[in-house]
């Protein structure tokens, strides 16, 4: 959410400080759903997202921006000598807001509580419940749920903490002598942050507090991540024609996802591609991208040999899918980076299963940092062995084989066959 406060002056003012805020609800609740994307998402009450609200968002960004580019007019006319104290132009500028505070009113007067039924919503002033927020503490996230915290609450001292109410997070207190311009909220998912940023924005929107703002823009990151995620996967679909027609294509870093890999597999399946070597790594392409990357990495038409997906969040359930490629007699995979992923012993099993398997030509595998024990070690000898004249570079720095995965793998070096 940004603010835009009211200036009191022209000229004066001090340096922006910051101020750290922390938030419990005064009730119980219910530990928040643990989602299979592994992120903690604070859910537990949710906007309404019924078909209105895409229109309601761009009928919104369209008058902001009329706003903002009519705001930044009259500050130039307010340093003008032959400045007016009133114009036609100011009466506009007070329709235009009051325009953006129907439309916030709108937006924010109403709430789904948790596992509502679709189309069904309450009154926030009907169901809101005031938060316990205080004032400083460090900048770590808050761990601990509101039931753990007021267990512990008696044990802490009173001088730790300065409670204040939501809408005067943006007041200064008398000891402080410089204006709040930021505000940090810290807490588990569910404590009711997202619900605390709606009264905030709807009392000032119904003129009840909150009327030192001049303006108020609600940015949602989830919107704002789905928009940038969207508009990554739409950047990749005009690229897929120069990196079809590349040898070699590096698009590590570029916040690519599931729907990436899926582009960039009718890229390999493709009689006309030209692509050898393809860095994917530090994308969240996760076990569901690999799975779709190796469907096209086991096509007769792909002419891959070098890929890297260090650091892309996989776990065992990737290897898997990766095994199936190395089995594959149509692969043309020679060098694999898997590093930086959580892979532990059951995944480097499941790998194991593809490098011993004729097929494999894989001759550089890079496993460092993946959480690989001496069972993980005990499964490579064995592949190695199976096969053991195609790998050449085996990387296992950062994992913890202990001193009987290291004698297996010294033992296998030792081995005439092994080219390792």
């Amino acid at each position: 959410m940004s603010l835009y406060r009211k200036p009191k002056s022209l000229t004066g003012g001090g340096s922006p400080e910051s101020s750290c805020v922390s938030m419990r609800s005064d009730r119980s609740m219910e530990p928040p759903p643990n989602f299979s994307s592994g992120d903690c998402c604070d859910a537990d009450v949710r906007n309404t997202t019924d078909g209105s609200k895409d229109s309601i968002f761009q009928e919104l960004e369209h008058k902001l921006i009329s706003l903002m580019k009519k705001e930044l007019k009259i500050f130039k006319s307010l340093l003008s000598p032959d400045y007016p104290s009133c114009s036609e132009r100011e009466e506009e500028d007070d329709e235009d807001q009051i325009r953006v505070t129907e439309i916030l009113k709108e937006q924010f007067q109403r709430m789904n509580e948790g596992m509502s039924a679709p189309g069904s919503s309450t009154l926030v002033n009907e169901i809101y419940t005031e938060l316990y927020i205080t004032e400083g503490g460090s900048e770590d996230i808050n761990n601990e749920h509101e039931v753990r915290q007021i267990e512990t609450a008696s044990r802490r001292s009173q001088t730790q903490e300065t409670q204040i109410k939501c809408n005067d997070i943006f007041k200064v207190s008398p000891e402080q002598t410089k204006p709040i311009r930021r505000v940090l909220t810290k807490g588990v998912a569910g404590i009711g942050k997202t619900v605390s940023v709606q009264k905030f924005i709807l009392d000032w929107a119904e003129e009840t507090t909150n009327q030192d703002l001049h303006l108020i823009f609600p940015l949602p990151f989830r919107e704002l991540n789905l928009i940038k995620e969207t508009n990554i996967n739409e950047c990749l679909l005009r690229l897929l024609p120069v990196i079809k027609a590349s040898r070699t294509a590096d698009l590590s870093y570029c916040n690519l996802t599931e729907e990436s890999c899926s582009s960039l597999a009718s890229v390999l399946r493709s009689n006309s591609s030209s692509l050898t070597e393809l860095y994917l790594s530090f994308n969240k392409l996760q076990d569901s991208g690999v799975k779709l990357l190796s469907d096209g990495l086991k096509n007769t038409n792909c002419k891959l040999k070098t890929l890297n997906l260090s650091g892309c969040n996989l776990t065992e359930e990737s290897c898997s899918s990766l095994a199936s490629v190395l089995r594959s007699n149509s692969s043309s995979l020679t060098e694999l980076n898997l590093s930086d992923n959580k892979l532990q012993d059951s995944g480097v099993k499941l790998l194991s299963d593809g490098l011993k398997n004729t097929n494999c030509k894989l001759k550089t595998l890079k496993l460092c940092n993946c959480s690989i024990g001496s069972e993980g070690c005990v499964a490579l000898t064995s592949a190695l062995r199976s096969n053991p004249s195609h790998l050449t570079q085996l990387d296992l720095n950062y994992n913890n084989p202990g001193d009987s995965g290291v004698k297996m793998l010294s033992d296998l070096m030792k081995d005439p066959h092994c080219q390792l």
